[in-house]
């Protein structure tokens, strides 16, 4: 009888401690899950880390970040792209600063018209000097005509002449504090305004380039294959930029001057040094 009790015992012991293994591993995974969404969620990707600039979000109100302000007018620096990271790490502590900042490309191709981040930009940062350049005539003219205040520059942002008479007339009150390239996203359109126009940005100043999966577009003169020694990309500029700052090379004319490189999908961010 003992031994019958004993045997019954360890069945029922063996069936309560899998059914507590089962419920814990259940709640572990389920952590886990809820983990990884709000993660997700709240960051690009997993390898991302969190830093000093979430802490300034926490202290903002939500309809005060450059999501909430970009979604507000609608571009999609922050729908199909997740540039709300990069541009709240780097512009949110500028909020409130007298900065001059150019934006190359109106938005005139998209489908929701040009003025998006026209207006997210005003917002966003309240004490901006703004600056476009648009190779759409009609429709900057038709936008300038509807914003009095707007400054747009018209012309090809490929073209070297058109660059450097851009640079002489708008710098005569000073530097640029921030550039960003959101034009026509070709790799002769971006390399050429990043060469030409890094000379007009402030020592601490930032230029910033969209819409980098270009490089790998053939249809944007990028290299799909990444290994077409043939094709000259953007993203492969970039490369050499880092080549050159790690090896104390200045094979670019603007690494000499260069201080920093970050990038994310889609997106680099280069600080001009001091």
């Amino acid at each position: 009888m003992p031994l019958t009790l004993t045997v019954k015992h360890r069945r029922w012991l063996c069936v309560a401690f899998s059914f507590c293994l089962i419920f814990f591993l259940i709640a572990a995974y389920r952590k886990q899950e809820l983990k990884a969404k709000a993660r997700v969620s709240r960051y690009p990707s997993p390898f991302y880390k969190p830093n000093h600039h979430d802490q300034i979000l926490k202290t903002k109100p939500d309809n005060a970040t450059f999501e909430a302000i970009a979604r507000k007018h609608g571009t999609n620096k922050v729908t199909s792209h997740s540039y709300q990271f990069m541009y709240e790490k780097y512009l949110g502590p500028l909020q409130g600063r007298s900065v001059k900042f150019l934006e190359i490309g109106l938005g005139c191709n998209m489908d929701y018209g040009p003025g998006a981040s026209y207006n997210t930009w005003l917002e966003f940062l309240p004490g901006v000097d703004l600056y476009f350049i648009e190779n759409d005539r009609i429709c900057a003219e038709t936008f300038k005509a509807k914003n009095s205040n707007a400054r747009i520059a018209i012309g090809d942002q490929a073209s070297v002449h058109f660059l450097n008479q851009f640079a002489n007339e708008s710098t005569k009150d000073g530097l640029f504090d921030i550039i960003v390239d959101d034009g026509g996203h070709g790799m002769v359109e971006q390399i050429t305004s990043l060469e030409e126009l890094w000379k007009i940005v402030n020592p601490g100043g930032l230029y910033v380039i969209e819409d980098l999966q270009t490089s790998y577009r053939e249809h944007w003169g990028g290299d799909s294959s990444g290994r077409d020694t043939r094709k000259h990309t953007t993203m492969k500029y970039v490369y050499g930029l880092l080549d050159d700052m790690m090896a104390g090379w200045a094979k670019h004319s603007i690494s000499r001057s260069l201080e920093s490189v970050d990038c994310m999908a889609e997106i680099c961010v280069l600080r001009k040094a001091v």
